[in-house]
């Protein structure tokens, strides 16, 4: 898969999101299957053209991926992506704690899962037209600015998910806590209400995405 890393230019979501990525599978006349690993953020992605399944190891089952879907964190290794033909994907990748706020799910059960949400009328046809990737960054950051992120991306515990991914997961929890000033226990069960993970659990996550990388 040829990946493009897109940055929003929009100082204003850095609280809520990290970039943008375009991706894209060219038509190889046979069936393309890539494991995906554990990653500690969700992300959404908006398929521009074709179609991709998820395997599911544990269930042995496929589960076709929504045309725009809200994924969340992989605690483990469970699918694998399999596409058919080709493939262009245009995704977010949001901070640690702002699926929450910008969708109003709960992201405990969004971890190891997904579920289809919805752009606003012409939005796709808008991203389907630009003439490159960079140029859909513009009409996304319309579209995020216009959810109302609420407090979660501005929390404390928030801020400090975020420091915890930006330095890959190697400051101590307890650091954290202090940070945020808040006991230990306290900080631990507030970061998985903003996250879906607990702390330690983020942190190795993104140690090994790292180490992979």
């Amino acid at each position: 898969m040829k990946i493009t890393l897109i940055n929003s230019g929009c100082p204003a979501l850095d609280a809520c999101l990290i970039g943008y990525v375009g991706g894209e599978i060219e038509d190889r006349g046979q069936l393309v299957r890539r494991v995906i690993p554990a990653r500690p953020n969700c992300f959404i992605q908006i398929v521009l053209e074709g179609r991709h399944w998820l395997y599911d190891l544990e269930t042995r089952s496929h589960l076709e991926a929504p045309r725009v879907g809200l994924f969340g964190p992989l605690s483990h290794y469970r699918y694998d992506m399999e596409v058919s033909g080709r493939l262009r994907t245009f995704s977010a990748r949001l901070q640690p704690a702002a699926a929450g706020g910008l969708f109003g799910v709960d992201p405990v059960k969004l971890v190891d899962g997904f579920v289809p949400i919805e752009l606003p009328a012409g939005l796709l046809d808008e991203l389907r037209a630009a003439r490159d990737w960079s140029a859909m960054a513009e009409p996304v950051n319309r579209w995020l600015l216009s959810l109302n992120a609420g407090k979660s991306c501005s929390d404390p515990v928030a801020h400090e998910a975020t420091r915890l991914r930006t330095l890959r997961g190697t400051v101590p929890i307890q650091e954290l806590a202090d940070a945020a000033g808040l006991s230990l226990r306290h900080f631990q069960r507030r970061f998985r209400q903003l996250t879906g993970l607990n702390p330690k659990h983020y942190a190795r996550i993104c140690r090994i995405g790292h180490a992979v990388h």
